[in-house]
């Protein structure tokens, strides 16, 4: 019995997991600094923040973002301390910690924590009252440690995001087949479809390649540091390789929707495929859309047909060449076709070929 839609997704996702990461590291990092007593007690909920905003999906980030949040922290802390020193009235002071914290802010280095500096001088010009080092050793020792401890919560219960990139790669594949197949079938139509008519056959494959293309680099990110890409190396090493050749190949076959919209169609004198290639395109488009439907079921049998197909789509232009026709788009279809199905799998293009 499968989940409903909602719960599958959630169950692929990664938020549960760093959920109850951050969940622990938010109890750990309180526990930790309660007994200490004094400025740590009384500044205690620091701490848990801390953990909270450095758990991630992965070690890499968590690290990055526990040192973007202490320098965050320490600059809009160094912000307020000087305005206090300057003894300026309230409002004026309040007017330039923010001014110039969201200045600060838009430094590319700071990260998400970027946004800590105009804030974290607040509450240190705000809170801090007379005894601003005090508050400033609470509000920044305790976020640090609690940091520390969403490190290490990280790094002893690490994420390794595959699940979520190979959903998007089975998702991505479908959406490509069925491109190629919309392409096939216009090319068999009695009468070649408008550029319009073309181009209602395009399907939006930019969003999801770059979805796929974020999701392949966090599942990169995730391998370092980690023991348990360490342990499974084969799987998060063939999610990021086969990740980023489906990105790739997406930007192939909107390439090949491209050249046909442009060179192929019912207003232009002179097609780049004509009557004579149309069939043999097609048929290479179709069987390269097999291929993406096959792979993880021991697509083998399907390559081998559709290398066939795009040898047989090769033959015919070559035919036409020496007979003297024009075959320079043609032949750049056949380029792109064959560029699309090595990509699908570079495993099973071996074994095909072998």
């Amino acid at each position: 019995m499968s989940l409903p839609r909602p719960l599958a997704d959630l169950a692929l996702h990664p938020a549960p997991a760093v959920a109850v990461k951050a969940a622990v590291a938010a109890v750990l990092a309180y526990l930790a600094v309660v007994p200490w007593g004094g400025v740590a007690s009384h500044y205690a909920y620091y701490a848990p923040l801390g953990a909270v905003v450095t758990v991630s999906t992965t070690t890499v980030h968590s690290v990055r973002t526990a040192v973007q949040s202490a320098v965050a922290i320490g600059i809009g802390a160094a912000l307020a301390v000087t305005v206090t020193m300057t003894a300026v009235p309230t409002l004026a002071g309040i007017a330039t910690v923010v001014a110039l914290g969201s200045l600060l802010s838009w430094w590319r280095r700071l990260g998400a924590m970027a946004s800590w500096v105009p804030v974290s001088a607040l509450f240190v010009l705000l809170l801090g009252g007379g005894d601003p080092g005090a508050y400033v050793l609470g509000y920044l020792g305790l976020t640090a440690v609690g940091a520390a401890v969403g490190v290490l919560v990280n790094v002893v219960l690490p994420s390794l995001p595959l699940a979520t990139a190979d959903a998007a790669q089975a998702e991505l594949r479908a959406l490509l087949a069925d491109q190629l197949d919309d392409l096939a079938d216009g090319l068999r139509q009695e009468s070649l479809p408008r550029p319009s008519e073309w181009e209602g056959r395009s399907r939006d494959l930019t969003t999801p390649t770059r979805t796929l293309e974020a999701l392949v680099a966090r599942a990169a990110e995730a391998q370092r540091g980690n023991w348990r890409a360490r342990r499974r190396p084969d799987p998060a090493r063939s999610t990021v390789t086969h990740g980023r050749a489906l990105g790739w190949l997406s930007y192939e076959v909107e390439e090949i929707l491209r050249t046909l919209a442009r060179d192929e169609h019912a207003e232009r004198d002179e097609v780049a495929l004509g009557p004579l290639l149309r069939p043999a395109a097609a048929d290479a488009l179709a069987a390269v859309a097999a291929v993406l439907r096959t792979v993880g079921e021991g697509h083998e049998p399907a390559y081998g047909e559709a290398d066939a197909a795009v040898e047989h789509f090769a033959d015919a232009v070559r035919e036409r060449q020496r007979a003297g026709a024009d075959t320079f788009v043609a032949s750049a279809l056949v380029v792109a076709t064959r560029r699309v199905l090595d990509a699908v799998d570079p495993q099973v293009v071996v074994a095909a070929r072998s």
